[in-house]
């Protein structure tokens, strides 16, 4: 009876006893002391994917006959929860020629230049000091360059989020000033107009005139019919008026003959009024950077005096377009900038080429493909985990002078 209790319980006995005993070794081997050949050494933790140099008190963990070291007290502890999970996750983003024992890489991943983690502008070909404030230089390796991981815990502390890049119909809304005008130039060619149908030479001249001054081929047709001379060009009236428009130099490629415009007046608040674009000089002052935009002013039903300052709202649209939030551009002055989510805790650095900005999309030309993330809170902490990682970090310029924008896996510092 005896011999068949304990063959009952003998069984699961005998394998809590050994699991217990490859928990407790594995978790026992902090208590053993670090070689002191190893010392020194730089590895990568297997849950961060943090480079660091090993100390006396640093934790590892033996694991199928390998050694694996860690940046911080509890790594150990998340690694042994999952160990495969963290293993495959090294051979993913690309660190699985580092030797966990002997804290090498293989060729493959050789070292490409070293730099300074506060000034990234510098770039040696050998272990040193920064030339600049005398700090030890770090190695970054290549394959490395444009690319950062970070950890679960380190992207919940940034509170880093991404979003999908997307098509989206954007609408640019453009606000310029205009004023009512007796046009005083454009009457006097009106006349020029009727009185030279006569004579095909004076003609061609007339319309060269109304062509320097943006007027479309069509515009020049419907003036050319009329039978008398409009007088709204100086003398604005309840039926019809005209507006001239500065167009800035940067909004001009938004802006095109036979758009609609809205507009609004200080002396009627309440009031809405329509016109449409006819004529957009090709030319910009060079004193203001402005181009002058003649807008017509059908039907305004109220009393529109000369020089009455208006504001005039456009809305441009570029259709159906590649589009992401306008938070997850790092403007350096001389590119835009976006940290694209490759994998999850792995970021790309990356240029990006862009069209209509919006108050919260931006058009992308270039450099982004649909469904990809991009890095949209959080953006600019990310990208100071670039300078303490010997990065090139855009917030201090230093990405301007690289071509291929090098950002490196993260160095753990205590």
């Amino acid at each position: 009876m005896k011999q068949a209790i304990f063959n009952r319980f003998s069984f699961p006995f005998l394998l809590f006893l050994m699991m217990s005993t490859v928990l407790i070794s594995c978790a026992g081997a902090n208590k053993e002391k670090v070689d002191a050949s190893m010392i020194g050494k730089e590895v990568i933790c297997p849950v961060t994917g943090e480079k660091f140099k090993i100390t006396q008190h640093t934790r590892f963990v033996d694991y199928q006959g390998k050694r694996y070291y860690f940046c911080c007290p509890g790594c150990d502890k998340q690694f042994l929860k999952d160990p495969e999970k963290y293993i495959n996750q090294m051979h993913e983003t690309g660190n699985k020629d580092v030797d966990s024992v002997n804290g090498k890489r293989s060729t493959d991943n050789e070292i490409s230049y070293y730099t300074c983690s506060m000034h990234p502008q510098v770039k040696q070909d050998k272990p040193g000091k920064c030339p600049i404030c005398g700090m030890e230089l770090i190695p970054v390796y290549k394959g490395s360059e444009n690319r950062i991981t970070i950890s679960e815990e380190k992207i919940a502390v940034l509170k880093i989020k991404s979003a999908p890049v997307e098509r989206k119909a954007l609408i640019k809304k453009v606000e310029i000033p205009a004023k009512v005008v007796k046009d005083e130039e454009l009457y006097i060619i009106q006349q020029e107009l009727l009185t030279a149908k006569t004579s095909s030479e004076l003609l061609n001249s007339v319309i060269l005139k109304l062509r320097l001054m943006g007027f479309s081929n069509n515009a020049i047709k419907m003036m050319i019919e009329e039978k008398s001379i409009d007088e709204s060009f100086i003398l604005p009236s309840q039926h019809r008026a005209w507006l001239i428009a500065d167009v800035y130099e940067q909004d001009i490629a938004l802006i095109k003959t036979g758009q609609k415009a809205k507009i609004k007046f200080s002396a009627y608040p309440e009031k809405e009024f329509s016109g449409i674009i006819v004529a957009i000089e090709p030319r910009v002052n060079p004193e203001t950077r402005r181009a002058k935009a003649r807008i017509l002013l059908n039907h305004p039903m109220v009393n529109l005096y000369t020089d009455m300052y208006g504001n005039v709202i456009i809305e441009s649209s570029s259709g159906k377009s590649l589009a992401i939030p306008y938070s997850s551009i790092i403007d350096t002055g001389r590119r835009k900038m976006v940290y694209v989510e490759v994998k999850p805790g792995i970021y790309e650095l990356r240029s990006i080429k862009t069209g209509i900005e919006t108050d919260e999309y931006v058009q992308v030309v270039d450099g982004l493909s649909e469904n990809e993330k991009v890095v949209v809170d959080g953006n600019f902490l990310l990208d100071s985990q670039t300078t303490l990682a010997g990065g090139q970090s855009l917030l201090y310029g230093s990405a301007e002078e690289v071509k291929e924008m090098p950002s490196e896996q993260p160095q753990h510092r205590h």
